[in-house]
């Protein structure tokens, strides 16, 4: 099962893990992995490279984890806030498309 749990400092996401494998299908014909892996790298990618800031980053084995810096500026700021809430729906609605193989935790 696919793991993802969200982070909060006071009114903002400060971070995430996801970790596991859906196990939805055999190694490389996982749709569920796939969408999984690809919201999270794209939400990890936007907040880096299009926002423009040094989130603390970690990809090793079956396990992504982000956490947010103190120190970026307002406008970092609602564009992280908008990925990271775009990334926790388009987990959650996951969860409820294929429950037993992806959990989210708030």
């Amino acid at each position: 099962m696919i793991v993802a749990s969200f982070f909060k400092s006071d009114e903002h996401i400060a971070g995430f893990i996801v970790s596991g494998h859906a196990g939805s299908a055999r190694h490389g014909k996982d749709i569920v992995c796939a969408c999984v892996s690809s919201a999270v790298q794209m939400a990890v990618n936007t907040i880096i490279e299009v926002a423009g800031v040094a989130a603390d980053t970690k990809a090793e084995d079956d396990t992504v984890v982000l956490l947010m810096p103190q120190n970026i500026t307002a406008v970092q700021q609602e564009i992280c806030d908008t990925v990271l809430k775009g990334l926790q729906l388009q987990i959650k609605l996951l969860s409820e498309d294929y429950k037993g193989f992806v959990k989210l935790e708030l």
